[in-house]
């Protein structure tokens, strides 16, 4: 996958599956159904390569994954189908992506306070602009109420 204009264009991966599926005589089981349950079947199968590993382990095969072939097969394979699902959806992945991306930026920012360094369990006062565990309702620094989008949390 290339950039083009700055955006990552799956137009060679999405043509190999085109030209994959053709070959194989695939099309009659790519339906929207079964190519959604193979997603889901093949994202399971990303996730018992995990299964009974200790934290150390999981975090090892993070920082080698190239020593875990079967890591990159699993995601491939989710890739795959969900590139066939988008393409016989007619959707075009990339602007979905984007698009997706920007509403939860938007949402996020807006309505739970999330932006500049804050996250989930921090929001930002509105009056001094410290950041405060979001679990409180007031701020440690100038006790003012806090607020998580335009609704008190006070």
């Amino acid at each position: 996958m290339l950039e083009h204009n700055g955006r990552l264009d799956m137009t060679p991966a999405r043509d190999a599956v085109r030209r994959m599926v053709g070959i194989l005589g695939w099309d009659e089981y790519h339906t929207g159904r079964h190519l959604t349950l193979a997603i889901l079947l093949e994202a399971s199968e990303l996730l018992q390569i995990l299964q009974w590993k200790e934290r150390a382990e999981v975090d090892q095969l993070f920082e080698n994954i190239e020593l875990h072939p079967e890591f990159s097969d699993e995601i491939a394979d989710i890739t795959i189908n969900l590139l066939s699902l988008s393409d016989r959806l007619s959707l075009d992945l990339n602007q979905l992506t984007v698009d997706k991306c920007r509403t939860i930026t938007d949402r996020f920012q807006r309505r739970e306070g999330v932006s500049r360094g804050e996250s989930r369990n921090t929001l930002q006062c509105h009056t001094c602009g410290q950041l405060v565990k979001a679990q409180w309702r007031h701020c440690a620094s100038c006790g003012s109420p806090l607020m998580r989008g335009d609704k008190k949390l006070a």
